[in-house]
């Protein structure tokens, strides 16, 4: 019986030892992901930019920021400031493109929404923009968006509601027929 005792331990070692080498090999490859991912998010040229709105409503951070339709980065942090009028609602961004990109200083910053119901997003409008290049920590211009919110929804249908009623009576009006006044006979 000592003799097998002995044969079943290297058994067990090797298990063991198979084990630990697929172990280690598991650990390699999730290291390997870890430094692709990491170097796919540090590489490309990054770029934190400012902005101020009176009214950021449905911004939050991790929001897409985009220009010309294209995203380009995210909302860093959405803060109120009530104290500061010029400011009340601070948005810092960070652009993070695999190219290089410039953002003229003096591009204007709104928010736009995702059809109805969708998500509220930045978006950089450059079109009319002629300054130098943006730096990190440059303040962009901000225009407020017109927000559409479920009750204005209601009042623009009511309001074609009775365009629609007002209409309806002005074709009834002309298709009535009118009476003509008749000149009294004459003998």
């Amino acid at each position: 019986m000592s003799c097998e005792l002995p044969q079943a331990r290297p058994q067990a070692a090797a298990g063991w030892n198979g084990r630990w080498i697929t172990v280690l090999i598991v650990m390699i490859g999730l290291l390997a992901i870890g430094v692709f991912s990491f170097l796919k998010l540090s590489t490309g040229a990054s770029l934190r930019l400012n902005t101020c709105f009176q009214d950021a409503s449905g911004l939050r951070s991790r929001a897409k920021v985009r220009l010309a339709g294209v995203d380009i980065g995210t909302v860093r942090a959405v803060k109120a400031k009530p104290d500061n009028k010029a400011c009340p609602a601070a948005v810092e961004m960070e652009i993070q493109t695999p190219y290089e990109l410039t953002v003229p200083r003096d591009s204007v910053a709104s928010t736009a929404t995702a059809g109805i119901l969708g998500e509220t997003y930045l978006v950089i409008d450059a079109s009319h923009a002629s300054g130098s290049s943006a730096h990190n920590g440059d303040q962009l211009p901000s225009k407020e968006s017109v927000k559409v919110t479920a009750e204005t929804l209601v009042r623009a249908v009511k309001a074609v509601g009775v365009l629609k009623q007002l209409a309806d009576e002005e074709k009834d009006d002309r298709s009535a027929p009118t009476e003509t006044p008749t000149a009294p006979k004459t003998k």
